[in-house]
């Protein structure tokens, strides 16, 4: 045996209370009243095989209703793979406490959590040493360590959860904040801790340009934001800002033809933006790797653009179980971390006239049915369906026809498909290109 494995079982030794577990099989074997307990005690606790089994054998007769005695017990252990003579059971009412039973109970699932996390932290170790990918291991260690019995103390009788709530409403706290988007605000109400929602456009109808002006209403109102961009530079989305603030193109920009003037809305923009609680990251691709940063920044708003370029850490499925796995990542970032995830998603192209439900998503439905809302917007291309929106007024319809076929400001739809707390609703808005930005249908 290496040193380093001696050490390992010296550790794992220090890790190991074997007459509390005597105590508790103890107990269990000769008080009926510790049998209340027992659904709420894992066998994994348990360090050895023998007590491991022995402890199985006992839940089982107990759950068939049956009188634990040593006789039982002796004849149970002959049909297992297990060898304990009737002395040793018999010793083991020596051991019978049943007013240490919950200290007991408590020592063993505080002492398993801690072998399960010295035994995760070796493989850890040995990965890293071997040189697999440093981010695969630690999500994998993480993923792993969630899943580790723990005696959880849950608040959850409904006694406790009104006067949570009761104190809540009493206090009059803001949870939430606005979009600044006004049928979504009316709505949705907000955007709030725990919840995702989806923000879905087919290519090039401006869901960037959506979610980054709920960015700018985040950071107005003093949030913490954290922007994931997996199709721009961070430098591009920065530029979109200052588009939406200033007016100042991207492609001026771009291409360095800007004006004195120009210039001066940028750098006035720049040193609002400076100020801000506002963080863009576009070289973060895995759930593990935004999970990281999420722990390190507490932001209040997660938005991810878009979710189909994320990378999934699992690997050998196909393309819809893989988005789909993603979705439920981002999801669990929203309840683990309180925080709010806004993700934008393509739609099908293929999909035809006004998105609603479920199939309109791309790759996978899972998206929809993960998220605590849904919004889509809508060019309308085809005049049929113009005309209609003009309320069959067809100049007007031919319009706006021109406008979302040639002109940088175009009629869009903003759908709420789904809300968890409402119902669902359409509204016309205009889309100002030049400006990146979404304007009230009334305001033009």
């Amino acid at each position: 045996m290496s040193l380093e494995a001696l050490e390992d079982r010296i550790a794992l030794e220090s890790l190991i209370n074997r007459e509390s577990e005597l105590a508790v099989i103890g107990t269990l074997v000769t008080d009926k009243r510790s049998h209340n307990r027992i659904e709420d005690i894992d066998s994994s606790i348990f360090s050895g095989l023998v007590s491991r089994e022995l402890f199985k054998i006992i839940k089982h007769s107990v759950g068939e209703g049956l009188e634990i005695d040593i006789p039982l017990l002796l004849e149970r252990v002959k049909n297992s793979n297990i060898s304990l003579s009737s002395e040793s059971l018999i010793n083991l009412t020596y051991y019978s406490n049943y007013y240490t039973l919950d200290q007991n109970i408590k020592l063993l699932q505080d002492l398993y959590i801690k072998r399960s996390l010295f035994e995760r932290a070796g493989s850890l170790r040995d990965g890293i040493l071997n040189g697999q990918d440093i981010e695969k291991l630690i999500y994998d260690f993480e993923e792993g360590s969630k899943k580790i019995n723990k005696d959880d103390i849950y608040d959850d009788h409904i006694e406790s959860i009104a006067r949570r709530l009761f104190d809540s409403l009493e206090r009059g706290e803001e949870k939430g904040f606005k979009f600044g988007v006004p049928i979504l605000d009316k709505v949705i109400g907000g955007v709030f801790k725990g919840e995702l929602i989806t923000i879905g456009a087919k290519s090039g109808v401006g869901k960037t340009a959506m979610a980054l002006s709920i960015v700018q209403e985040a950071i107005k109102q003093d949030k913490t934001v954290l922007v994931i961009t997996r199709e721009m530079t961070d430098e591009h989305i920065t530029q979109r800002l200052i588009t939406q603030q200033t007016g100042v193109s991207s492609k001026t920009m771009k291409t360095k033809t800007m004006t004195g003037e120009d210039w001066v809305k940028i750098v006035e923009s720049l040193g609002y933006l400076g100020k801000t609680k506002l963080y863009i990251n576009h070289d973060i691709s895995k759930p593990s790797q935004i999970r990281k940063r999420v722990r390190q920044l507490k932001p209040d708003l997660v938005v991810i653009d878009y979710l189909q370029l994320l990378t999934s850490e699992k690997t050998g499925i196909g393309r819809e179980q893989e988005v789909a796995y993603l979705s439920r990542e981002m999801k669990k970032i929203t309840t683990e971390f309180k925080t709010a995830v806004v993700q934008l998603t393509q739609l099908n192209e293929s999909f035809k006239g006004r998105p609603m439900g479920e199939s309109a998503v791309r790759e996978s439905r899972a998206i929809f049915h993960d998220s605590n809302a849904v919004v889509y917007l809508h060019k309308p291309v085809e005049y049929d369906e113009l005309y209609e929106l003009s309320n069959k007024d067809e100049n007007l319809a031919k319009t706006w026809h021109d406008m979302n076929l040639n002109s940088p400001t175009k009629i869009y739809e903003v759908i709420v498909a789904k809300s968890r707390d409402s119902g669902t609703a359409v509204e016309k808005m205009w889309y100002i290109g030049n400006r990146l930005s979404f304007k009230p249908f009334e305001k033009i």
